[in-house]
């Protein structure tokens, strides 16, 4: 009897693990997503502060799915649908910077600019809590990046030909000063940033789906010629500027 319960017992759960990935496979993926997260230490934010900073923690390792539970409403969602198109550029991006400093070469503000705009949203954003006058919401201010030092102004950035209906999808528009409110009942309570969606936010996150593998193959093509050719910051710019432009118009 006792070998005829263990064999029924294997056979429903067979069962119910067929049945979970024939008809609930998000909420299987997304469990195993929550499980995977909090391993690697993204728990609930328990105060404004560790919201923020698990946000960017998130952003920095191109961990847009993580970085989104940090994150409140319809921007929450705009994140999630950007995830895979957002990692896929900022892992180019990453890459031709580490081009970039394995030829011991240093990228010029017009292509750290550039790089800047195309980012998904700022890994190196920095951020102030303010003084919190109520125990469920709370404000900060950000600030787009500290880690791009712009030591020149050259105005010939300005002939690049960038698609302006791409650049910083799931930033633009952002106000300076953003809300975080803690949610949830009793021991569940997180804190959640609540980033404003425009319509123009909901475009250029549509757009970036649409043509975020043109942008990562004109980077790779950029950061190859890096690694394998003789170049200078000049070559580096102008390879930039080309194929950014030409990702722009495909």
């Amino acid at each position: 009897m006792r070998k005829l319960i263990v064999q029924l017992a294997v056979v429903a759960t067979i069962v119910l693990i067929g049945f979970l990935a024939l008809f609930k496979r998000d909420a299987v993926k997304s469990l195993f997503s929550q499980l995977k997260d909090e391993v690697t230490g993204f728990t609930p934010a328990k105060t404004p502060d560790e919201a923020l900073d698990k946000f960017r923690k998130a952003i920095k390792q191109r961990e847009y799915e993580t970085a989104a539970r940090y994150c409140a409403g319809p921007y929450a969602e705009q994140m999630r649908k950007a995830a895979t198109a957002a990692r896929e550029l900022g892992k180019a991006i990453d890459h031709m910077m580490e081009a970039i400093e394995k030829r011991d070469l240093s990228a010029s503000d017009r292509t750290k600019l550039a790089l800047l705009f195309l980012e998904p949203f700022p890994p190196g954003f920095e951020y102030v809590i303010e003084k919190q006058t109520s125990d469920d919401k709370a404000y900060a201010k950000l600030s787009a990046s500290s880690t791009v030092a712009f030591k020149t102004t050259d105005y010939r950035f300005e002939v690049w030909n960038l698609d302006q209906r791409v650049l910083g999808a799931l930033w633009f528009g952002i106000p300076e000063r953003v809300e975080l409110r803690q949610e949830g009942k009793g021991n569940d309570k997180d804190w959640k940033i609540h980033f404003p969606v425009s319509e123009r936010m909901q475009k250029a996150v549509l757009r970036l789906i649409d043509k975020y593998k043109d942008y990562k193959a004109a980077l790779n093509k950029v950061s190859t010629g890096i690694r394998t050719d003789a170049v200078t910051k000049d070559d580096v710019d102008n390879s930039v500027k080309k194929e950014l432009e030409l990702a722009a118009t495909n």
